[in-house]
């Protein structure tokens, strides 16, 4: 079974030929920016991983983010080999007053785990996993991608309540809340969060937990980005063998009746089925309608509350159901990168048919859109607000849109529609999602937090007053 995650769809479907290998200046249309001489030998006397500068072979492919739109040029990319390297370059970088950008699995909407004229703090090589079976507990360092995790846990019967695409960072995900297949009975991946290990922006480093630092580990379920390099992450897992999932494939024609099934369904779906719906709209006009379902409990009863999904209107060509692993249903996904541009937001009530319409409409642009309408149920809208600073989503609808194309003369064009259709989407919109932003402003950011962007600031004024950590969806700290 080959599970097309949304992060495949963006990096194109053969039949779209979208580009996933662009010349540096395709989006942004400029030339690498030459960056003012230094002296890093200090650094590179003591860091035990790889540091790439301008001018070196790797440095084209390691400066980049999985969004191509955003063409970001640092001085240097310091690609970490643990906690020590992380903290070195981040003390070079102040020292010089420098940038700095933090990456994990580099999925970035806005392209923030990279930025220009600083320096790149890339721990992808902290990617080490462990379980302990017995506390049903899993350790991840921050390079860790979803699948890394995912299967470590499944080898002791473990599940997390991780994304929906392999490839994605798992700290990035969980730092910004994180929503997936398991929310219906464990919540958000930040829910699951025991412990972090994190340098602050003055070097200190800690290890966090409710009992150790209550108000920095509520600001690092939701929005950690803002307050440190998280090195690790320790995850409270759920006892899960097996669950019945599968991708429901359905005629082109269905798309309208699709959407309007998941639309309805937040108020109808038991805590262990978990539903994510979406449709491809091709440049000229052909859709691929799919609908991932996931079932966490008694596969025999989960096999009758999926069929209950079934309508005339809304019949598979395929019901590829089976008992697997969460793991093997996620799959590992593609680390391809392309151009896209994403608008999201959480749904207040059931979105009317011209809502729908829009998410649809048939466009003149060379682009492919991916739409989605994801019903947000179960736990994640039960957990109380106090423990995590994401902000606790109500029963409704995650909806919005993800748009690829080819031709970097089309960027103005295809943000220019995403603006206009999302203008028309946005007043049945409750609040966005820190980790489905693509650089929409600060408005957008507060919106994501709402009630809780006063308390982040405040705790963002005594944990990183001088806004060290800003290349990310920004806190901005009070003014001293």
């Amino acid at each position: 079974m080959h599970l097309l995650t949304r992060r495949d769809a963006i990096k194109g479907l053969p039949a779209l030929a979208c580009a996933v290998a662009l010349p540096s200046w395709a989006v942004e249309g400029q030339a690498p920016i030459p960056g003012a001489a230094f002296d890093d030998a200090q650094l590179r006397a003591a860091f035990s991983g790889e540091l790439i500068g301008r001018g070196s072979a790797a440095y084209d492919a390691a400066r980049r983010t999985d969004n191509l739109a955003f063409d970001r040029h640092p001085l240097l990319v310091a690609r970490c080999a643990g906690t020590d390297d992380a903290a070195r370059a981040l003390e070079f970088a102040r020292r010089r007053g420098i940038p700095v950008a933090v990456r994990g699995g580099g999925h970035c909407q806005a392209g923030r785990s990279s930025c220009d004229d600083g320096v790149v703090i890339d721990l992808a090589r902290l990617n080490e996993v462990s379980v302990d079976p017995a506390r049903g507990t899993v350790s991840c360092g921050a390079g860790a991608r979803i699948w890394q995790a995912s299967e470590a846990a499944a080898q002791h019967g473990l599940a997390l309540p991780l994304g929906t695409c392999g490839d994605v960072g798992v700290s990035g995900l969980t730092l910004g809340g994180g929503v997936g297949y398991l929310m219906g009975v464990a919540g958000a991946a930040c829910d699951a969060l025991l412990a972090a290990d994190i340098v602050l922006a003055d070097g200190r480093r800690l290890t966090v937990s409710e009992a150790s630092d209550p108000d920095l580990m509520w600001a690092l379920r939701g929005a950690g980005a803002n307050f440190g390099i998280v090195t690790r992450l320790v995850f409270r897992a759920v006892r899960l063998e097996k669950v019945l999932a599968g991708m429901l494939t359905f005629p082109p024609p269905a798309a309208h009746d699709v959407l309007a099934l998941a639309n309805s369904l937040s108020t109808m779906l038991p805590d262990e089925l978990s539903v994510f719906s979406q449709v491809i709209v091709l440049p000229d006009g052909g859709r691929r309608v799919e609908m991932g379902v996931c079932w966490a409990g008694n596969p025999a009863h989960g096999r009758a509350e999926i069929a209950r999904l079934i309508t005339a209107a809304v019949s598979p060509l395929e019901q590829p159901l089976r008992e697997t692993t969460l793991a093997q249903f996620v799959g590992r996904g593609d680390s391809g990168s392309g151009p896209s541009c994403a608008r999201f937001g959480v749904a207040q009530r059931s979105l009317p048919d011209s809502a729908l319409a829009v998410l649809l409409e048939r466009s003149d642009l060379p682009a492919f859109r991916l739409v989605f309408l994801d019903p947000l149920h179960g736990a994640i809208t039960r957990q109380p607000a106090g423990p995590t600073s994401f902000p606790r989503v109500p029963m409704g609808a995650g909806v919005g849109f993800i748009l690829g194309w080819e031709d970097a003369g089309q960027t103005r064009a295809v943000r220019e529609w995403a603006d206009r259709a999302w203008g028309e989407l946005a007043p049945g919109m409750s609040q966005a999602y820190v980790n489905m932003l693509d650089d929409e402003g600060e408005a957008r950011v507060r919106e994501a937090y709402g009630g809780n962007y006063r308390r982040l600031q405040r705790l963002k004024s005594r944990y990183d007053p001088d806004n060290v950590f800003r290349s990310n969806q920004n806190i901005v700290p009070f003014a001293a």
